[in-house]
């Protein structure tokens, strides 16, 4: 039925990659161990200990609130954990990223400001 419907309506070879990108937590979870769980929490409790504040201080050297690195923590290493390609690159806010956009963002507008919050 399957292979029926494949000849009748093709996906093009694009398209199929692309539903299979976002597929991939799908995948994650279909093929996750239960043994995995213990050092999975050890792992993502120790990225927890070091991101959230190293979020908030980058935050701070980019000139941005301090609940902005938290998103940027969070949210950037959720993103690479389901859809990164590599399951070992450090994903996060980092310093240089930080000095980066003060260093471009700061001629644009003053440090704070919500013209400086948008920009960055």
């Amino acid at each position: 039925m399957r292979q029926q419907a494949a000849r009748f309506f093709p996906i093009p070879t694009g398209l199929s990659t692309v539903f299979g990108y976002f597929a991939r937590p799908l995948h994650i979870l279909r093929d996750y161990q239960p043994s995995y769980l213990r050092d999975d929490l050890v792992a993502g409790t120790t990225v927890g200990l070091i991101l959230l504040p190293q979020g908030l201080v980058f935050a701070v050297m980019a000139g941005l609130p301090p609940e902005m690195g938290l998103y940027a923590a969070i949210v950037g290493t959720t993103i690479a954990a389901l859809w990164g390609s590599s399951h070992h690159l450090h994903s996060g806010p980092t310093n240089t990223s930080a000095l980066l956009v003060l260093a471009t963002v700061l001629p644009l507008a003053a440090t704070g400001s919500p013209q400086y919050i948008a920009a960055a």
